[in-house]
């Protein structure tokens, strides 16, 4: 609406997403933050909140694909990290 991609502040205080997501409460297991938002570009990241929570963290850009790290340990997924979603990653291949 202002020619540019919003923060989740101002896209939860335009009344497009609940409230929830910018609460310290975790919905599902998952905090959710932004970053890199521009005039072109935005990331919202889905952090699991401990270790035991579960096995991947996520990202999504402005490009539209949600991306996955799987992990023992919780962290930030990255612009241009991670898996996408829907594909299977590639099998270690052997060494000789």
């Amino acid at each position: 609406m202002k020619g540019r991609f919003g923060t989740l502040d101002e896209l939860v205080n335009a009344g497009l997403l609940d409230r929830e997501l910018l609460g310290s409460k975790p919905i599902s297991g998952y905090r959710y933050t932004d970053s890199d938002v521009s005039e072109n570009t935005y990331c919202v990241h889905a952090d699991r909140i401990s270790d035991n929570t579960a096995g991947m963290d996520f990202v999504l850009c402005e490009d539209g694909i949600i991306r996955y790290v799987e992990s023992k340990n919780k962290g930030i997924v990255k612009r241009g990290e991670g898996i996408p979603l829907g594909t299977t990653p590639a099998a270690p291949t052997a060494t000789p």
